[in-house]
């Protein structure tokens, strides 16, 4: 009789963890259906502005033909994100091209969303006379889009078998592409086929970015240093030296203003260059005390250096580039970042967030207003952090409560019969 009374609290225990672990599989599941639901409660425009929107105001005919990428005598390689007086393009990974107005930076808004792409965080963008050229790498194809009337954009044409490109560069009618190991230049004049007309190659370089100056190209070893090419013919790539540094550290960006070339390395500093003779380039100098920062992108604006971080920017004086001084620096502090490319454009400072998360609003483009670089003021996105994620973690515990309390006053119930079966 004693064995069958232990026998049967033994089933009842079984039984009892049974439904333990079939109830607490439930709450898992429920929790860990975050992403989702924070996807779908996350605020996102871009989601509901595919086509076109009449009732919005679009940039003029004359889009983008001052091109930054086209500057002087200086032609810069491509980015995700670029500012055109009151337009901002951006490259956004998952939501493709989106054109921002913001005449008001303290509210920008998304006035086209261009979705038939397929792009990422490495994709890059080039705009210039009326057209967007995106390089999407995932699929090696180069897109020209018309955006003469920004309400109807449309393909041009693309470019394909453009493999394993790290960046280019448009001119007139000339392309500039990098790969690991290649620096090509093509014609495709009025949007012909390519036509490949020289390539530089060297399988002891892992190239990484690059800018043209004048008659020579500056390109970028992620590892080494830069290596410096003669492209006066288009048809003849020369060789004419290599500045190497610290072999061992990763060199994320090169960035040319005037005659001065600034590269960042990491754990290094960042490196100053004398190129107004590129045949014989002089050290200005190293500024190291950024040395142990994540450095990503470098802007020069007059005698101002702004030198990009992943949750912020330095503000530095490059007066005299022999003593670099700290002015200032903005640092994120209502959302977490990962900023990955910026512009600046009169007293303001555009940068593209990369960072996504369950609990996180989508907020690709942040604004940092400049005027006083002493006191750099966060303008755009005004909303904090905390407001979001309080929403959502008290939305998270009341699911998880609502599984929870009857699993426990099931249990409860479950161990108060064990202990009276015991006493009897």
């Amino acid at each position: 009789m004693q064995s069958s009374k232990f026998k049967f609290i033994k089933t009842k225990i079984l039984f009892s963890f049974i439904i333990f672990l079939f109830m607490s599989s439930i709450f898992f599941i429920t929790i860990s259906s975050k992403k989702i639901l924070a996807c779908k409660l996350a605020t996102d425009d871009s989601t509901i502005i595919k086509e076109k929107i009449t009732d919005k105001i679009y940039p003029s005919d004359d889009l983008s033909e001052n091109s930054i990428y086209v500057e002087n005598d200086v032609i810069r390689s491509g980015n995700t994100l670029f500012v055109d007086n009151n337009w901002l393009f951006l490259i956004e990974n998952r939501y493709n091209l989106e054109i921002y107005n913001i005449s008001n930076v303290i509210e920008p808004e998304v006035v086209y969303s261009y979705s038939a792409l397929s792009v990422s965080y490495d994709s890059k963008m080039i705009v210039q006379n009326n057209y967007f050229y995106i390089y999407c790498e995932h699929t090696d194809i180069l897109h020209v889009l018309d955006c003469t009337d920004p309400t109807l954009i449309f393909e041009r044409t693309r470019y394909t078998d453009l493999e394993g490109l790290k960046n280019f560069a448009v001119n007139d009618w000339y392309l500039y592409t990098i790969s690991e190991n290649n620096f090509t230049t093509y014609n495709f004049e009025n949007f012909s086929a390519l036509d490949q007309l020289a390539n530089y190659f060297d399988d002891t370089y892992s190239f990484h970015d690059f800018t043209i100056k004048g008659n020579y190209s500056y390109v970028l070893d992620e590892m080494k240093g830069f290596v410096i090419l003669n492209i006066t013919d288009y048809s003849n790539i020369d060789y004419i030296s290599e500045i190497t540094l610290n072999e061992e550290e990763y060199k994320p960006s090169i960035y040319i203003f005037n005659d001065n070339l600034f590269i960042f390395e990491s754990l290094i500093g960042l490196h100053i260059f004398d190129i107004s003779n590129p045949l014989s380039i002089a050290k200005i100098s190293l500024y190291d005390e950024l040395a142990n920062y994540s450095i990503t992108d470098i802007f020069v604006k007059g005698n101002i250096l702004y030198v990009l971080q992943s949750d912020g920017f330095f503000i530095l004086d490059g007066s005299d580039l022999g003593q670099i001084q700290s002015i200032s620096n903005y640092i994120e502090s209502n959302f977490y970042t990962i900023f990955y490319s910026f512009m600046i454009q009169n007293d303001f400072v555009y940068l593209h967030n990369t960072y996504t998360a369950h609990f996180e609003q989508r907020t690709p483009l942040f604004i940092v207003n400049i005027t006083n670089l002493e006191l750099p003021i966060e303008v755009y996105p005004k909303s904090s952090r905390g407001s979001a994620e309080i929403f959502l973690l008290l939305l998270y515990i009341f699911l998880g409560a609502i599984v929870a309390i009857p699993v426990f006053l099931f249990l409860f119930a479950v161990i108060k019969s064990i202990i009276k079966d015991i006493k009897k």
